[in-house]
């Protein structure tokens, strides 16, 4: 049984990355120092390089298509660079049409402009060696045969670990959301500089950095649903990825000027309940951001009943005190958040439990409705936008 620590590094995908790297390139210098051909090592490590450049996270029939198209790009960049090479003028007129033909690819999407770049790499490498061998197709064969090699070993490591990457997005969205929670929390702070404008901008960063990730965990998700049939860690990461978009949406509404309540709550505890109880939930996302990194089912804290019976207390002491009713309404609703936060986190497990007893049907529903923000385009990076905190209304 591995230590917490172990299985953190054994499970993060950037260890595995870095040791996929290390694999790579002690192969690309062991073979052709076994062969006696040491000039081998410099298009072989050169193929690697261009290789996890252009690698691309996605499901298995994805990558086996992006492989066939990065391989037909490869070569084509790099024998065009060999054949042309010995005459400069129709050299830089290939070199100039492919250049302009690989930007257009790009044009297609992330996927394409992606295998573009790698492919001008390859032209680049082809031209740094072009001098290495007198055949003009084996300099290309050599750098193909780096680019397998990566390629190799990156399937190995999808079909070990197909979701590892889903995975590793989705624990950094629930990072991001802790900080995002604790900066929000800061905010009722009754002890901050009345004039001070740096909370604002800091939340305002961080629900940058945590929109983004988002988004990145929902491509994530979609290339994985459109090929899946309802695999149990899918399920897992989507009830995942919908209960992080849910707090996020929860907690970056607006409801309360917040230097109004620091100025009227300075000396009640009232506000320092709502900071302790947001710094809560912050450390609630950070331990689930632990438990999916090290795939531990994640328990909520008990504390949080106790939490919010008091919270209650003080908010009905706080309207029976005679305070205007607008601000005791925005703090109601703030509360009614809260809980709608706990009570997301609190069943996030159960809900993993209880799903494979609802079948494909519900699975396929949650793919529609997944779908359905994609085809929207950014409006949930918009709708975050609109949020973001201002001096005016937060």
């Amino acid at each position: 049984m591995l230590s917490p620590l172990l299985r953190r590094y054994t499970w993060n995908s950037a260890w595995l990355y870095n040791a996929r790297i290390f694999i790579a390139l002690c192969g690309t210098t062991a073979v052709p120092w076994w062969l006696g051909e040491v000039k081998l090592t410099i298009p072989l490590t050169l193929g690697v390089v261009a290789a996890a450049l252009t690698d691309l996270d996605d499901r298995l029939t994805g990558r086996l298509r992006n492989l066939a198209i990065t391989l037909v790009c490869f070569f084509i960049a790099s024998a065009s660079v060999e054949l042309l090479f010995p005459w400069p003028w129709l050299f830089a007129l290939g070199l100039t049409l492919s250049t302009t033909g690989f930007i257009l690819l790009g044009g297609l999407g992330q996927r394409y402009a992606t295998i573009a770049f790698g492919a001008l790499l390859i032209a680049i490498y082809t031209m740094l060696g072009v001098t290495l061998y007198d055949r003009w197709y084996l300099q290309p064969l050599f750098l193909l045969t780096g680019a397998v090699w990566y390629n190799l070993l990156t399937l190995a490591g999808h079909i070990i670990f197909p979701i590892r990457p889903l995975q590793d997005n989705l624990a950094r969205s629930y990072e991001l959301l802790a900080r995002y929670l604790d900066l929000k929390s800061r905010m009722f702070d009754p002890d901050i500089e009345d004039e001070s404008q740096a909370p604002l901008y800091d939340l305002a960063i961080a629900n940058g950095q945590l929109v983004a990730t988002l988004n990145q965990t929902k491509t994530s998700l979609l290339t994985r649903l459109r090929g899946d049939r309802g695999q149990r860690g899918t399920r897992r990461t989507l009830q995942y990825y919908f209960v992080a978009q849910d707090i996020h949406e929860r907690a970056s509404s607006s409801h309360i000027q917040y230097q109004t309540l620091r100025d009227r709550f300075r000396y009640s505890d009232i506000m320092f309940r709502f900071q302790r109880m947001l710094s809560m939930q912050a450390q609630a996302c950070q331990k689930l951001s632990r438990a999916i990194l090290l795939r531990e089912p994640y328990q909520h804290d008990a504390h949080f009943e106790r939490a919010f019976m008091h919270l209650d207390a003080a908010l009905d002491r706080v309207r029976a005190s005679g305070e205007p009713l607008e601000q005791v309404k925005a703090l109601g609703f703030l509360l009614n958040n809260l809980r709608a936060i706990d009570a997301q986190l609190a069943t996030i497990e159960s809900a993993q439990v209880a799903a494979p007893a609802h079948g494909t049907t519900e699975i396929y529903s949650q793919k529609t409705v997944l779908a359905a923000s994609a085809i929207s385009g950014c409006a949930y990076a918009v709708t975050c936008h609109r949020n973001r905190p201002s001096s005016a209304t937060r």
